[in-house]
């Protein structure tokens, strides 16, 4: 039965459709804790991620000899990954790459209203209340109820963040994958850790994958760096409607982005050779590579956040979410020495019934 239910909430995540399914929750919800259902969501999300980035980009399938050396134990070595945490730290970049974008057309474009409503309340209106009437799936404590390493989690957190938004609140049911997350997700949406895609490009692609796939909780928790990136009512307007490709808004590379988004969104950019064709004609090899991780990360964000219901920010909440669209690399590197020298003793071991 466990089995079962395992698959059936992967079929939903998957599907998008575990936020809806009252009867499905009901199903599963028996035969898991809070922690192994935020985990077994994270995962459902992540073979999101790989199945959109791997066949976006038409990876070769390798053969089984290949595939053979790919070690097989179930188990991590805990004593590696540290050490690769360390070497991230040691082998910290002294610089780190310029965006690709032109300042002066992004100046340009950046012209229309920019009101103080969400992005969920203009292009989802109504979603966040009906969230909100449904209740997470999962207790959201913050760091005042935390103890052990999910106190130790929120401390970490606190070094990036001055609020804890649901999502920190989720994954701290399983911290010590959750400070993982924290990292990737910062690289991932603000400029200055690596990136050469602008987080005005990044946030178009966010806004146009969390609208199709309906996630209030992703347009809400990104509001406020999509318009510090300067993208307005208008422009979050045009991003999500279907005729976005013709509208005078957005910019040649702009439309080439959110394209790009869109089909990874639905999964078929592999088969849609003009996205592809659109995307070389602005982008580097480079910035192909970032552009596409994002969109094939938000699939999953959108896919955890909404299958475990969390309620989008209030008002009164969205003004204290990080804006600062450039990050300083060095308060990531003492996240991640710190993180090293929180490195706990011993790993829980999973539940095996």
């Amino acid at each position: 039965m466990r089995e079962r239910a395992a698959v059936l909430w992967a079929h939903h995540v998957t599907t998008n459709t575990a936020y809806d399914r009252d009867d499905v929750l009901e199903e599963v919800r028996p035969h898991f804790s809070d922690a192994e259902l935020v985990e077994l969501t994270a995962i459902s999300g992540l073979f999101n991620v790989s199945n959109r980035v791997h066949d976006t980009l038409q990876l070769p399938i390798e053969h089984s000899g290949e595939v053979n050396k790919i070690k097989t134990s179930v188990r991590v070595n805990t004593g590696k990954l540290k050490a690769y945490y360390e070497s991230l730290v040691s082998m910290w970049p002294d610089d780190f790459p310029s965006t690709e974008e032109d300042l002066d057309q992004i100046a340009e474009a950046s012209q229309g209203t920019m009101s103080e409503r969400r992005l969920d309340e203009i292009l989802l209106p109504g979603a966040a209340e009906r969230i909100r009437a449904k209740g997470p799936v999962v207790p959201l404590s913050g760091s005042e109820a935390a103890q052990g390493e999910a106190a130790r989690y929120f401390r970490l957190a606190s070094r990036l963040y001055r609020r804890m938004p649901a999502a920190l609140r989720a994954w701290a049911h399983i911290p010590l994958i959750g400070r993982s997350y924290i990292p990737l997700r910062l690289a991932m949406l603000h400029e200055g850790l690596g990136g050469v895609v602008s987080t005005r490009i990044k946030m178009m692609a966010v806004i146009k994958t969390s609208h199709m796939n309906g996630s209030a909780y992703c347009l809400a928790e990104n509001t406020p760096l999509a318009r510090a990136a300067g993208i307005m009512d208008e422009t979050a307007l045009a991003i999500a409607s279907d005729g976005y490709m013709a509208s005078p808004l957005l910019t040649p590379r702009e439309r080439a982005a959110i394209l790009w988004a869109e089909q990874i969104a639905i999964n078929t950019a592999r088969k849609e050779e003009h996205g592809f064709a659109e995307l070389k004609k602005h982008f580097s090899t480079a910035a192909i590579m970032e552009l596409t991780g994002l969109c094939g990360y938000y699939n999953m964000f959108n896919r955890f956040h909404d299958s475990l219901r969390l309620p989008p920010a209030e008002d009164g909440e969205v003004e204290e979410i990080e804006s600062a669209i450039r990050l300083d690399p060095e308060s990531v590197k003492a996240y991640l020495k710190a993180a090293v020298e929180n490195w706990p003793e011993e790993f829980p071991e999973p539940n095996m019934e």
